[in-house]
């Protein structure tokens, strides 16, 4: 992870506002860096997660002083500490306002929606192994009630 704002938090009361982590990884394929912008939704409903997730990825794409945030808190905050060394060039390389041409950044929106789920108390007490199986039985089911 390059930034985790939860350690920048200042107010254990207050939510952690925009992408709640900020994960980078070289890509050689690419020639770039590939971002990935954490979202974190816990709700009691999934729908509701899920809005709200869109939500904040749009408000994100069309919002150009909330990208410059994000920018401006790596820019301050990031650990580099285990990053190869290629890969930190890079990275400082596309963080330098006067390179030219920039290089290339990839962004990946990544999703965890939390939500309850009524299935979810009849697997209480069940071992690991068994649960697993359990939760692809159900997931399967689930996905294939959903589909078209």
């Amino acid at each position: 992870m390059l930034v985790s704002k939860m350690s920048l938090k200042t107010n254990a009361n207050m939510n952690v506002h925009g992408r709640d982590g900020i994960h980078l990884r070289y890509s050689p394929e690419l020639n770039g860096l590939v971002l990935h912008l954490g979202e974190s939704k816990l709700y009691k409903g999934l729908a509701a997660a899920v809005d709200d997730a869109l939500d904040s990825i749009l408000d994100y794409l069309d919002n150009r002083t909330v990208r410059r945030r994000e920018i401006d808190i790596v820019n301050g905050n990031m650990d580099l500490s285990g990053i190869p060394a290629e890969a930190e060039a890079h990275l400082r390389a596309t963080l330098n306002p006067y390179a030219s041409p920039p290089h290339p950044i990839h962004r990946v929106h990544s999703c965890f929606i939390g939500f309850d789920y009524g299935a979810y108390s009849s697997l209480v007490g069940i071992d690991a192994q068994s649960l697993e199986a359990e939760f692809q039985l159900a997931y399967a089911k689930r996905a294939e009630s959903a589909a078209p």
